[in-house]
């Protein structure tokens, strides 16, 4: 029997195949008239295409969740508009996907859980909803553990890396403090540690964690010398959502994110009176009072500090809270300058050269004994870090295996050695000089500014100000 065709040059069974899809699809839509004002309450986003992918429902809802519109939407085909879809693949499969995450179009871009089912009548595919839910709260808290989780780890890392064996010394004297600490750390006791820039305070405050029974808790620290107050505020303490405009979310405060482990404050002195009442009451009642926050959290906490001068005058000189004086004033061991254990020197200059050829992938076999003599006679202000900073300079601009006194004495200050020591100079001569002196031993990057602000005992700011007046 021949087929019959039509003017157009379709046959009859194609026009009857023509006819049934558009049944199919004028009842799809049919029904979707009839459920319209029950699916325009529902919790849930809601799309409906036809089995070519053309978009014939959505509900008040989706609108809500993308920022787009109906009319913007419906009549469009989501293999034009979004090929890579979940739709398209359901469509394509003629299989359900349930709870998968994806993002909604538009411009809220909200993350959405999504279950997608294909719809079929009389076994024959006539198109596919997709149901879902806003997820982007679930996503951003996600994202907001994970971002806490790599701060705990990062700063854990960081912070906590070294233990007694990495304190050399054979000086008597230092030895006796090295003894003191390890008692200390046994102990739950805050610890107050007292000396100049750079004789090792932060390495004593970790020996002392990692020897402790908290020694698997956080350690995190905190320097009050190098920030604002409002800054070491919301840090030290954390604040709650909407305090100020920027922020969004409430931040956890460190004396909060160290619970069960150490805190270790450097430069207590510069803690605002203010901020100084508040941690010795989170201290004596366990509670950590987040700026803006209605209820404390309990927490449990080991505190370090560190001062530059004995705690006793810097109590009476009015720098330390009395509460906070009486609570720390028991237990402090105090750290001799470089200069005054300049036997140490040999050994560390050596630990030194051996850390910064692993990482420059430079060889210093030996240091001349005349080098390490000229060593010994400089007077050391930044001392132990000092020492390394020079060592460290020492080994990546030099390529002899040798370290001479010629290499030393580059990398000392300016004057050192050649009888200006004892020359009355201006106070402007001696400032230009202190911090030429500063960013040559430190280096002139962001992180070697901020150690030479440091080792200056100016904010970064004013080393900053001052460059720029002797034009440096």
């Amino acid at each position: 029997m021949s087929t019959i065709v039509n003017n157009e040059g379709f046959s009859i069974e194609d026009i009857k195949k023509i006819t049934d899809m558009a049944a199919h699809v004028k009842s799809l839509e049919k029904k979707l008239l009839g459920y319209e004002p029950v699916l325009d309450y529902a919790n849930e986003a809601i799309e409906v295409v036809d089995e070519e992918g053309r978009i014939l429902y959505l509900n008040k809802k989706w609108s809500e969740l993308t920022g787009v519109t109906r009319e913007e939407r419906l009549g469009k085909n989501i293999y034009d508009i979004n090929p890579g879809g979940v739709l398209v693949k359901v469509l394509s499969e003629r299989k359900p996907i349930f709870d998968t995450i994806t993002t909604t179009p538009g411009p809220k871009g909200h993350h959405g859980l999504s279950n997608v089912f294909p719809l079929f009548q009389d076994e024959e595919l006539i198109g596919a909803v997709l149901i879902g839910k806003d997820y982007s709260q679930a996503v951003q808290l996600s994202q907001k553990l994970d971002e806490r989780e790599t701060y705990l780890q990062e700063t854990y890392k960081r912070t906590s890396n070294y233990s007694f064996l990495d304190i050399i010394s054979n000086n008597p004297k230092m030895r006796d403090i090295i003894a003191l600490s390890r008692q200390a750390a046994t102990t739950d006791n805050p610890v107050v540690l007292v000396g100049e820039i750079g004789t090792g305070r932060d390495l004593f405050a970790q020996a002392i964690h990692s020897g402790s029974p908290r020694t698997n808790k956080p350690f995190f620290q905190i320097n009050c010398a190098r920030s604002s107050e409002e800054k070491v505020n919301y840090e030290l303490f954390g604040y709650e959502k909407n305090l100020f405009p920027e922020a969004v979310t409430s931040k956890m405060g460190l004396l909060e994110l160290a619970d069960g482990g150490t805190l270790y404050i450097e430069n207590l002195q510069e803690l605002s009176a203010s901020s100084q009442s508040k941690l010795i009451q989170s201290l004596l009642e366990g509670k950590a009072y987040k700026i803006g926050a209605s209820v404390p959290a309990s927490i449990d906490v080991r505190i370090i500090v560190s001062l530059n001068t004995p705690i006793t005058n810097s109590f009476y000189n009015g720098l330390i809270n009395e509460d906070l004086y009486r609570y720390l004033k028991n237990y402090c061991i105090t750290l001799p300058p470089l200069r005054d254990r300049i036997d140490d020197i040999p050994d560390l200059v050596q630990l030194f050269i051996s850390k910064s050829s692993k990482i420059t992938g430079k060889h210093v076999n030996e240091i001349r004994q005349e080098a390490l003599e000229l060593l010994k006679k400089y007077n050391w202000p930044g001392n132990v870090r000092e020492l390394e900073a020079v060592v460290r300079m020492i080994t990546l601009t030099h390529d002899q295996d040798v370290i001479t006194t010629e290499h030393v004495s580059s990398r000392l200050p300016i004057g050192f050695n050649k009888g200006r020591e004892n020359r009355i100079m201006p106070l402007e001569e001696v400032e230009k000089i202190s911090i030429l002196n500063a960013l040559r031993v430190y280096g002139d990057s962001l992180s070697g500014k901020k150690l030479a602000a440091e080792a200056l005992q100016i904010s970064l700011g004013t080393l900053y100000n001052k460059m720029k007046k002797y034009n440096l």
